[in-house]
């Protein structure tokens, strides 16, 4: 009985073929009984490359050159679930939201249980305005995923926008204990608490922002407007100079600070 080569002597031969050619084509492959799972490990390796070079394209801004890379990718190993989801994301950066939608429900086909691609399908689904989707999607992201922060934020975003003030609070709330360092979970979850009457709770979610971007206006901006509810008039005027300073242009925090000013 001939001797069977194992999965690493497969590899290595198809090292050496490599080796001879940068580009081995299936019928040199083939011609050197490759095994079928060595191939596919080769197809895997290559496609990868590609996907690497576009998620580098995509952060360098070169969004054309990084949907290219991941085409290719596609086109060698189509079963990469992660590679869907990265062009999908590429997609919806151009502005192809049918695109990426397609993208991260072929990622979810491949791997149902991967949150991100839930995640990021919602962000899309809710851009078309399928709001009652994308809540499904957040909700399928989050409970596959408990410790996803960016898709409980996303979560209390979209339940924030539909009214669901107590719900949006529950998720951000959920958002800054996964990730202290997530400013914007920070404003919307004080903008929240204020809602709700709690201005002592919205203090201290604002001061966090601060302090995690001390040069963002509406930061500053937030604080004011919680420490003018405490009854702060000087620390809130102080706030709504340093939101000013930062963003001059903004008539709403110019508009504020001379209303509490001429209550001095």
């Amino acid at each position: 009985m001939p001797k069977q080569e194992s999965l690493e002597e497969q590899l290595r031969k198809i090292k050496v073929i490599t080796s001879e050619t940068s580009e081995p084509s299936e019928e040199s492959l083939n011609r050197a009984e490759v095994a079928p799972e060595a191939l596919e490990l080769l197809r895997e390796g290559k496609s990868l490359q590609h996907a690497i070079k576009g998620n580098d394209l995509r952060k360098q801004g070169d969004i054309d050159g990084a949907i290219k890379e991941y085409q290719t990718a596609i086109e060698i190993y189509p079963s990469s679930q992660w590679t869907h989801s990265n062009f999908g994301i590429a997609l919806s950066e151009k502005g192809d939201i049918k695109g990426a939608i397609r993208e991260y429900r072929k990622a979810i086909q491949l791997k149902p249980t991967f949150a991100a691609a839930h995640n990021n399908l919602g962000n899309a689904l809710g851009k078309q305005g399928n709001i009652k989707e994308a809540i499904k999607e957040y909700q399928l992201a989050v409970e596959l995923d408990p410790k996803h922060a960016v898709a409980h934020y996303n979560l209390g975003n979209t339940l924030d926008e539909q009214g669901d003030t107590k719900g949006a609070i529950r998720e951000y709330r959920r958002a800054t204990q996964l990730d202290i360092t997530h400013a914007d979970a920070h404003i919307n979850l004080g903008r929240c608490l204020i809602q709700q009457g709690d201005t002592k709770g919205a203090l201290k979610e604002f001061k966090t922002a601060t302090q995690l971007q001390p040069k963002d206006p509406d930061s500053h901006y937030n604080l004011g407007i919680a420490l003018y509810g405490q009854g702060d008039k000087k620390g809130a005027i102080e706030e709504f100079r340093i939101a000013l300073k930062l963003d001059p242009e903004d008539e709403g925090i110019l508009s504020t600070l001379e209303s509490v000013l001429k209550e001095e």
